[in-house]
């Protein structure tokens, strides 16, 4: 998409989900929009809580604006600016400074073991496996391969420890055959 613009809700967003006792995701975002930094907070959530459900629906906790887009169903608007960094700090994330763009995404009421495939504890499901479902989801996106409009810059930390994410242009990774697919398909 362009730059002023989010990608579908796609799986790498709905993985978020799986590890959400109450299938709830905070988001927010700094983009620049009409050549200006531009915050956006918006909270996502499913119920009933198990995606098993005929019966599941989606909500959005967002902001109507005076003056703007009325709210529906189909264009959930985000809180702006000052609403949007009040809301991410007053959640607990760490504000946007200055210029800096990106997005970032809490989970709310983790339960790393309602992950159905997987029944070990939950810390030693966050430091081992939860960054082998990021590298799962998002291969395409991490490769510093990647030409710079699309790739996407994810951090995980247990504590102050950052974990570290596979590079999917490295040849012992098992997504390398697939990037580099991927990477002659570009080129050509």
């Amino acid at each position: 998409k362009d730059q002023t613009k989010g990608g579908s809700f796609g799986v790498g967003k709905t993985s978020l989900f799986l590890v959400s006792k109450g299938k709830t995701v905070c988001i927010y975002s700094r983009t620049i929009y009409n050549g200006k930094p531009q915050s956006r907070f918006i909270i996502k959530s499913f119920y009933p809580y198990s995606f098993d459900s005929t019966q599941v629906k989606q909500y959005w906790f967002s902001c109507e604006r005076i003056g703007g887009c009325p709210y529906n169903n189909n264009v959930p608007l985000p809180f702006l600016d000052e609403d949007a960094d009040y809301l991410a700090k007053n959640f607990g994330m760490d504000v946007f400074p200055g210029n800096e763009t990106g997005t970032c995404s809490l989970i709310l009421d983790v339960d790393f073991n309602s992950a159905e495939e997987d029944k070990t504890e939950p810390e030693t499901f966050f430091v081992k496996e939860f960054p082998k479902k990021i590298n799962h989801w998002f291969w395409t996106k991490l490769s510093p391969d990647i030409p710079k409009n699309k790739q996407i810059d994810i951090h995980l930390y247990n504590g102050d420890v950052e974990l570290e994410l596979e590079d999917s242009s490295d040849p012992s990774s098992p997504f390398f055959p697939f990037n580099r697919c991927l990477e002659l398909w570009r080129n050509n």
